[in-house]
């Protein structure tokens, strides 16, 4: 948003943000199409249609990726560039984020779904057609799929060659890489949207990505782990002595009289340097 791209810089990594500097990221062609998007810097190879430069850096050594319309392509084809997969989303807080062009007479279409991974049937999310002047233009799309998901940019190519189409910059929320989850049966992790069976609270090992399955429970097991992401006991706590935080005491660790040399309680650094 801001001009100089800085609400952007030293953002989390997010499985489908791409600027396209090294490569398409998590991007890929469709291999049932009838042609492919080209990841591409500078000009395209027509007059009066596509880009002269990036989104991201505004000049012609920054990358971008476009559908080139002349021939041997026809009125009609198009070319499909899809995304990994996503989880169901319905609460309205996914967004993807994209910058796109769409200059040149015979521009015609680009259509942004999202595809099923049970049916592959699409589901239209945003479109846009016609020329759109040679300057780059920022889309911000809600995203809703009561299924597993993956985001498919289709570019159509029109009736000539003056009809290129590029995209640069795609960026979406973190809410998109969890989805909105419901657990029946199981573990609902506190602060991200994830389920894991009710056997992995408090098994010492961390399932949740947030760790909150493991949050609690240092030196007990709960027996009895409701639905929705709460620990209610219904009889007495169960003492496990393999959890140990040792922040008093070793628990029911100690060392083997045998070995050549033995584990050491301490906080802080430790006496080696580097």
């Amino acid at each position: 948003d801001c001009g100089d791209n800085s609400d952007e810089i030293g953002c989390p990594d997010l499985k489908g943000n791409c600027d396209f500097e090294n490569g398409t990221c998590t991007w890929s062609n469709s291999k049932t199409d009838k042609f492919d998007w080209i990841h591409h810097t500078g000009f395209t190879l027509s007059g009066l249609t596509g880009p002269n430069y990036d989104h991201t850096y505004g000049n012609r050594s920054g990358h971008y990726v476009y559908i080139e319309t002349s021939a041997p392509r026809v009125s009609g084809d198009y070319a499909d560039f899809m995304s990994a997969s996503y989880p169901a989303t319905t609460d309205k807080s996914c967004h993807i984020r994209f910058y796109y062009h769409m200059f040149g007479n015979h521009v015609a279409n680009v259509t942004l779904y999202a595809q099923s991974q049970t049916t592959k049937t699409l589901s239209q999310l945003w479109s846009m057609s016609g020329n759109q002047d040679n300057i780059w233009h920022r889309a911000d799309v809600t995203v809703v799929s009561s299924d597993q998901y993956n985001f498919v940019f289709r570019g159509v190519r029109g009736s000539g060659y003056q009809g290129d189409i590029a995209l640069d910059d795609i960026t979406l929320t973190p809410t998109c890489l969890t989805g909105n989850v419901n657990c029946p049966g199981q573990f609902a992790c506190v602060t991200v949207k994830q389920c894991v069976a009710t056997s992995a609270r408090c098994d010492g090992t961390p399932d949740c990505s947030d760790g909150s399955d493991e949050v609690g429970c240092p030196t007990t097991a709960p027996t009895n782990v409701p639905t929705g992401g709460t620990v209610g006991p219904t009889s007495p706590p169960t003492p496990c002595p393999a959890n140990c935080d040792f922040e008093s005491g070793r628990c029911a660790f100690k060392d083997d009289l045998n070995a050549d040399f033995t584990f050491t309680l301490d906080r802080a650094g430790t006496p080696s340097f580097q």
